[in-house]
């Protein structure tokens, strides 16, 4: 009997002290700010930059900025966190061809910038590691300018252009140290895909 209480007293020091572990293995505590800087892609934006459907030859420069941003999260508990998310992307397609001798020259640029509030959900996280899952609805600011020196040519394209962005996303954080780690993310309302740097304050 001795020996079964002392190995029930063992086992019930054994799950409390892991319990006090895990407690204190938390990615985050109430009150934690993290800041994210990033860079995804594809950047979207280098395509819809537009041009004349009948024009088979030529040559194109694709420019562009790749989907830039920043966010920012502060944990209202352990595992739930409220944010705010900016990114912008630009793109611009100079298209240049010959037609019966004339050159010609078709322009299109692109840019859009999101402002997102988010809700994000946090799970299987410990001290070094978190996994997130990213709800958001905000804004979004689209210019799109399309201009040839061909008076027959005509944009192709019909670039929508609304005013509300969502965004769904799954992400995760890891920390080198206590305050610096990477961030990576993949979803949609953004960049398909992102990574960049992540402080924790």
């Amino acid at each position: 009997m001795k020996t079964k209480n002392t190995l029930l007293s063992g086992l019930l020091t054994f799950a409390l002290l892991a319990c006090t572990s895990l407690a204190q293995a938390q990615t985050y505590s109430i009150g934690t700010t993290v800041i994210d800087v990033f860079a995804g892609g594809p950047n979207v934006s280098k395509v819809f930059v537009g041009g004349a459907a009948s024009i088979n030859e030529g040559s194109e420069t694709l420019t562009g900025v790749l989907p830039i941003g920043l966010r920012a999260e502060y944990m209202v508990t352990e595992k739930f966190g409220i944010g705010l998310e900016l990114s912008y992307a630009s793109g611009k397609r100079i298209y240049d061809y010959t037609q019966n001798d004339t050159a010609f020259t078709i322009t299109g640029e692109h840019s859009k910038m999101r402002v997102l509030p988010t809700f994000n959900f946090h799970f299987l996280d410990n001290e070094t590691v978190d996994l997130y899952v990213a709800l958001g609805v905000g804004l979004k600011d689209v210019s799109y300018v399309w201009s040839s020196t061909n008076n027959n040519d005509i944009d192709d394209l019909d670039f929508p252009t609304g005013k509300i962005s969502s965004k769904l996303a799954i992400g995760t954080r890891i920390f080198f140290t206590d305050n610096i780690g990477a961030n990576f993310a993949f979803g949609i309302g953004g960049p398909l895909v992102n990574g960049g740097l992540s402080i924790r304050i």
